[in-house]
This record gives C-alpha cells, sequence and structure tokens, in this order.
C-alpha cells in the first residue's frame, strides 16, 4: 500500500516539473492609460495605475495573489537631455523585486515551468534607463496600501532631480472610489553661478541686503 502510494505521489511530482506554464492573456497598454494617472513636470512626464487583483491576474497570471504584493504600472516619458533612472525605493523603500515576486509562483521541482514564470514577471518589470526622448513602461512591486494611496515617483540624471506625487482613494477591498489628483512639489527658486566668483559677489550681495533689512527694522523698534 505504501509502495503504491509513493509510486503516486512520485508520478504526480514527474508531471508537475513537466508541466509547462502559460502566460496569461495580458493587458495591452492601451486599457491602462485609459486609467492612468498623468503629472508633467520639467519635460518629463510620469503615469501611473494601481492595479486592481483581476488586472494583476491578467497580466501575471493566478500566482501573483500569492505574492500579496501592490503592483503599480508605469509610464515615463523623457524628453530632456539626459538619461534618467526611475528610484523604486522613492516609491516604497520595501519594494519587491521582480524575482521576489515570481518566486512566490513558483512550483516545487519545476525548473523550466519556473524559468518562464521569471522571464515572464521581469519582462513586464519597469526597465532603467529612460533614454533621452524615450517612454518606458513597466510594472513595480509595492506593499499594498489601503485608503490614501501616494505614489512617489523619483526619477533622477546628472545633477537632476525630478519627483512627482500621485494620489488615489481606494476602499477595504482596494477599489477606487474618488479621481485621482496629482501634487507636484513647487520648485524652488534657484540661481545657478558659473563660477566662484560669481558665486561669491552674489552671496555678499544677499548678506549686505539682509543686514540692511535688519538694521531698519530695529531702527523701527528703537524709535517705537
Amino acid at each position: 500500500m505504501m509502495r503504491a502510494l509513493l509510486r503516486i505521489v512520485v508520478i504526480a511530482l514527474a508531471l508537475a516539473a513537466c508541466a509547462t506554464w502559460q502566460p496569461p492573456p495580458g493587458v495591452g497598454d492601451t486599457a491602462l492609460r485609459d486609467r492612468m494617472l498623468t503629472e508633467t513636470a520639467r519635460d518629463v512626464s510620469v503615469g501611473a495605475v494601481l492595479l486592481d487583483a483581476q488586472t494583476s491576474e491578467a497580466m501575471f497570471g493566478t500566482g501573483i495573489a500569492k505574492a500579496d504584493v501592490q503592483p503599480v504600472w508605469l509610464e515615463v516619458e523623457n524628453r530632456t537631455s539626459q538619461p534618467l533612472w526611475l528610484l523604486r525605493t522613492g516609491t516604497d523603500p520595501a519594494y519587491f523585486s521582480p524575482l521576489e515576486v515570481a518566486w512566490s509562483m513558483h512550483r516545487a521541482l519545476s525548473s523550466r515551468y519556473n524559468a518562464r514564470v521569471d522571464d515572464h514577471v521581469s519582462r513586464l518589470a519597469f526597465p532603467n534607463p529612460i533614454l533621452p526622448g524615450a517612454t518606458n513602461t513597466g510594472v513595480i512591486f509595492t506593499n499594498p496600501q489601503r485608503g490614501t494611496v501616494l505614489i512617489n515617483l523619483d526619477l533622477f540624471g546628472e545633477k537632476t532631480l525630478v519627483s512627482f506625487s500621485l494620489i488615489r482613494w481606494r476602499d477595504a477591498q482596494g477599489v477606487e472610489i474618488s479621481s485621482p489628483v496629482a501634487f507636484q512639489y513647487p520648485r524652488p527658486d534657484t540661481t545657478e553661478y558659473a563660477d566662484i566668483v560669481a558665486f561669491r559677489n552674489a552671496y555678499i550681495g544677499t548678506a549686505v541686503t539682509e543686514i540692511a533689512t535688519l538694521r531698519g527694522e530695529l531702527g523701527g523698534r528703537n524709535q517705537g
């Protein structure tokens, strides 16, 4: 009896190992763009979609639920003259890599199956860098959130950092319950100086102005 049961288990494992992973139907970029929240600043445009359970399954397969992650589909258009990189830790310091997510979808003793899962999830992940004039799309994997969901996107290049904050509201089931909004941090007024002499002269001029203003304020108080 035990020998027969062991034989059945061995056969079942062998069949599982030989099983071929079939890619899910997928979701077109056009359908995702229809739900996308967008924002533009400094010649960079970004868009983000929080993927619900149904869309995630259509893109990655039924096993994606085991990963317990929030996939976020992104589109970044770079109209600057330099390459940009997406800082995934800026969106979620504890984000999940594509292979971490794929690992949760693996089957025991199924190397070929698991390799195809790895390739599929990695292919759908957001790629860096975003070259000048290019538009990159893909998914990053964050921790699930409910209620107000803040999507921070930080893109950096040489002496450049472009940041966006996109906000969505979701209910306890993860369904969006109101229109998304975008928040853009105001860009500070800055002046770039070509050499140290110009910077020093500007600094001295600012200091002299501030001292004169302070003296005027103190003089007014003394007269009062």
